[in-house]
């Protein structure tokens, strides 16, 4: 009985790594919206504009000093976004957690976030994305692990602004 079980646990373990398979991940791998690709192409920074440029997304991200010091509850972000006037531009808006996501990095921890971006802080940022479950309820990242979650809109949580890019 013994070697009948032992047979048959070798051959188990035997089959299974001929079904096994590597996963690869391509330098260039579409997101879940399918709206954007996320590459490794690094971000570009204007310091005296205090604006980043995402090549791989086209969008140009808020980071001057105000992009890691005001918080809102969601309705408050989104108004200071439609309301934002940075370096002449006045098109600014409340990004789509898809389009936040694409500033996370999971490879670094607190903050979480691709180089270039200065001001940052690692908690939760707004995005304009509400939950499908539950309306009073809106999408936002945490940058201290690059993680998305659900708050209250009544929440207060950070903000960062973004518009098309160049």
């Amino acid at each position: 009985m013994k070697k009948i079980l032992i047979i048959i646990f070798s051959l188990l373990v035997l089959s299974s790594s001929l079904y096994s398979y590597e996963i690869i991940i391509n330098k260039t791998s579409k997101m879940e919206s399918g709206k954007f690709n996320s590459t490794y192409l690094p971000l570009q920074r204007d310091d005296s504009k205090q604006i980043v440029y995402d090549p791989s997304t086209k969008l140009q991200w808020q980071d001057n000093y105000e992009a890691k010091s005001v918080t809102r509850d969601w309705k408050g972000a989104k108004r200071y976004c439609e309301n934002l006037s940075l370096e002449g531009y006045n098109d600014w808006r409340l990004p789509k957690i898809e389009e936040l996501l694409t500033l996370t990095d999971k490879s670094r921890y607190n903050p979480s976030i691709k180089s270039g971006i200065k001001n940052i802080n690692s908690t939760d940022y707004w995005s304009a994305t509400p939950s499908a479950s539950d309306s009073s309820y809106a999408w936002s990242v945490d940058f201290e692990y690059g993680n998305s979650y659900n708050y209250n809109k009544s929440d207060k949580n950070y903000v960062r602004c973004v518009r098309a890019g160049q």
